[in-house]
């Protein structure tokens, strides 16, 4: 009888131990790592360098007649890290593609993809052009124009969207979307559980 007490009050104290530790590695420990290790990483200089080289901008000859200043700002080789901050002029287009190295190389495996797939050859079997290399490569360069309109008309659309504020509304929104579809079943679990139990 007394082994058997001894037994499960070990397996007691067992399962309490696994418990704490389990909350430990869950909840204590990532909440100390994030209080230590993010003042490391967000500080004010490294907020500056994300907004200085973290850009998606597509600049054209208009745009750097009416933005003089905010034009040489950005093609100035000194704004900005070099390696992190990318700057592309099109031969075929009056554009400078300014952006972040993770874009581009997103950018590179999308053009990757459609230079090395089955459209090349079938599009030059179907175009047949004169000389197909040249003619290629301006296709290729149109598409990196298209990519860099798209990217930064998304990058423009995220940025608003974080500067106005807006993604407080969509979270309002998605709460109360959530709360409207279990608002039903909530009301009938708080009424059983006021029924069965005094202490609500």
């Amino acid at each position: 009888m007394f082994e058997r007490s001894r037994f499960v009050s070990l397996h007691y104290y067992g399962k309490i131990f696994l418990e704490n530790l389990q909350f430990a590695c869950l909840f204590i420990i990532p909440l100390y790592l994030i209080v230590f290790t993010v003042p490391l990483v967000v500080n004010p200089d490294t907020i500056d360098q994300f907004k200085i080289n973290f850009k998606v901008v597509l600049l054209s000859k208009p745009f750097c007649e009416v933005k003089s200043e905010e034009c040489q700002k950005l093609l100035d080789p000194e704004y900005g890290n070099p390696s992190l901050l990318l700057k592309t002029s099109f031969s075929d287009y009056e554009l400078v593609y300014i952006r972040h190295y993770s874009i581009d190389y997103l950018d590179n495996i999308l053009i990757t993809l459609v230079d090395k797939s089955f459209f090349r050859p079938l599009i030059l079997m179907i175009k047949k052009p004169t000389n197909p290399a040249e003619w290629w490569s301006k296709v290729l360069e149109s598409l990196r124009v298209v990519m860099a309109i798209g990217n930064a008309m998304i990058f423009h659309a995220i940025k608003g969207v974080l500067v106005s504020k807006m993604w407080v509304f969509f979270i309002f929104g998605a709460i109360t979307t959530i709360y409207d579809s279990w608002a039903s079943l909530i009301q009938t679990l708080s009424g059983v559980l006021r029924s069965a139990n005094t202490i609500f």
